[in-house]
């Protein structure tokens, strides 16, 4: 989700700076006066911005940021990418040629995120569960001692007592 809204923070900046770059080079705000459309470009920029980052801290939180931050930085090119091209309707610019090359980036991408994240999580199942055999290994001990020492106790006429 960071990715996404990261993806549309780009589209929104990218506009919001065309707008100041034609401001200056014009020497008129009329683009700022004229129209709501630049305030909802600022605003949906910081909007996205906080956004972006709300999710992606979320995620680190969450998650192992050797998964976190190459999908969400596939994610935020992916979408920067295709919302320029659609926005902008650059599109309209292209040869085959590049709609191939540029379908056949996106899927690569992908894939590429989609294979790293079924490995973390396999390499992540397989510590768990070596956790938890580790653990069970530990309870089983603790469980031997116990009964090792609560047999020694009796032998000796000692009341047993557990601290908790």
């Amino acid at each position: 989700l960071a990715g996404c809204f990261g993806g549309q923070c780009i589209l929104f900046a990218k506009s919001s700076s065309e707008l100041v770059k034609n401001a200056i080079v014009s020497g008129s705000v009329d683009d700022w006066t004229s129209s709501p459309l630049p305030c909802v470009f600022v605003l949906g920029m910081i909007g996205t911005v906080l956004t972006q980052l709300y999710y992606l801290n979320t995620g680190l939180a969450k998650f192992d940021a050797l998964v976190v931050v190459p999908v969400y930085q596939s994610f935020v090119n992916a979408f920067g990418i295709t919302g320029g091209l659609l926005f902008f309707q650059e599109y309209k610019y292209m040869s085959a040629r590049d709609g191939v090359m540029y379908t056949l980036g996106i899927c690569i991408t992908l894939v590429g995120v989609t294979l790293l994240v079924k490995h973390r999580s396999h390499l992540h199942h397989e510590l768990d569960d070596s956790i938890q055999d580790q653990e069970t290994e530990n309870l089983s001990i603790s469980r031997l001692e116990y009964g090792t020492m609560r047999r020694r106790r009796t032998q000796r006429g000692e009341a047993d007592t557990l601290l908790l």
